[in-house]
């Protein structure tokens, strides 16, 4: 299994922004990962960074 991962930046004054808009996950964006081979998403807010892993094919 691949698994993918990328760590983003974001400012300590729009973390409760970040987290209301990406939690839950969209459906249309669900939809569009499961066409691309991911059948996980996650998305964590830490202070600092927040990496995101991708599960599936290539």
């Amino acid at each position: 299994m691949i698994r993918k991962a990328f760590v983003m930046q974001v400012n300590p004054d729009a973390h409760e922004e970040y987290q209301r808009r990406h939690n839950p996950i969209w459906p249309e964006l669900e939809a569009v990962l499961k066409a691309h081979g991911a059948h996980r998403y996650a998305i964590y807010l830490d202070k600092q960074a927040q990496p995101a892993v991708r599960h599936g094919g290539d």
